[in-house]
């Protein structure tokens, strides 16, 4: 993909004047495209914080479940090779108390992870006062009961 630049105007590669379009007057000298420009820029930094935050608990909760069956697993050994005697419980109880600590700590930042995530997806909606002022007649899709 390549972006090209128009050559007309002073300098090498400057760009064309920009054409100015139906604004609203707070916004009397930002020119419709960069209007449209921020609003689809937010929407998508918006959509790459939330993929974000999904990876990082799918991974959380795979490191935890990854931890807790090496626990199961490592349990089993130890209570296969001391016959539940006085090593396993020592053992168990250096390791139980390790997952537990790892389980809560997933289940928290999975917990701030979720609640990041929807005020995300509350500014991720598209405000139509935005769209609308750049789009006068938008279409109703755009037109939510909350921002009426």
């Amino acid at each position: 993909m390549s972006i090209e630049r128009s050559t007309a105007g002073a300098g090498p590669g400057a760009e064309p004047a920009a054409t100015p379009g139906p604004s609203d007057p707070a916004d009397a000298g930002t020119p419709l495209a960069i209007q449209l420009q921020v609003l689809s820029t937010e929407h998508w930094s918006l959509l790459a914080s939330r993929s974000l935050a999904w990876n990082e608990s799918f991974s959380r909760a795979g490191m935890f479940l990854s931890a807790l069956s090496g626990a199961i697993v490592a349990l089993a050994l130890v209570a296969q090779a001391s016959d539940f005697g006085e090593g396993f419980r020592l053992f168990a109880l250096v390791i139980l108390p390790v997952v537990l600590f790892i389980g809560l700590t997933t289940l928290l930042r999975l917990g701030i992870a979720n609640y990041h995530d929807g005020l995300t997806v509350g500014r991720h909606e598209p405000d139509p006062r935005g769209v609308l002022r750049a789009r006068p007649r938008g279409p109703a899709l755009l037109r939510h009961a909350r921002h009426r």
